[in-house]
């Protein structure tokens, strides 16, 4: 059983991001005859998997479960920053990016990036780890939940879940008077 995603004193993650993807798609393009006998993406943006509904190479997924576990690692310790520079150590910039919203001081909610969070963190074909990565963003809870097996990541999860909600609310009765 696996228990929320735990760090083990920054866990190496290759910079070469998709490196086995990259060449099956390299491959597949200079023998475009080759039957594809794979459901492997057919590109490499961060979206791929998603709207292809593939996956990529089964090399590549320890790897991204790694950086997976460490971001949201950093992101239950409140160190969204530290988050951020893995991604960028790993490559993905594009991930770091998607963190950004975070307020630093955790007085301000950008809605709209919230909502947007809510999203993918709903998503049922998004890893599930990832899931809780933006779920514990935008204070969803069952997406929180779903990697939780101790009472302390249960606890930590309902409570993320109850701050974010009530910022929300006192941000918003703040707009209104």
């Amino acid at each position: 059983m696996d228990h929320a995603p735990r760090s083990t004193d920054d866990e190496y993650i290759p910079s070469n991001r998709w490196m086995y993807t990259r060449e099956d798609i390299k491959l597949r393009k200079l023998n475009p005859r080759q039957v594809p006998t794979n459901n492997i993406v057919t590109e490499l943006d961060p979206d791929a998997p998603l709207r292809q509904g593939k996956t990529l190479h089964p090399d590549d997924e320890p790897p991204e479960q790694t950086l997976l576990k460490q971001i949201f690692f950093f992101i239950r310790r409140g160190d969204i920053k530290k988050a951020q520079e893995i991604c960028r150590d790993a490559n993905a910039h594009w991930r770091a990016a998607s963190l950004s919203g975070v307020p630093d001081d955790g007085t301000t909610l950008n809605n709209g990036w919230r909502k947007a969070c809510l999203q993918i963190a709903r998503q049922g074909q998004v890893d599930r780890v990832e899931r809780a990565i933006y779920g514990a963003i935008c204070g969803d809870l069952d997406s929180v939940t779903a990697v939780c097996e101790t009472w302390e990541d249960q606890l930590w999860a309902h409570y993320n879940a109850i701050y974010t909600w009530k910022l929300e609310e006192v941000l918003y009765i703040s707009v209104l008077f």
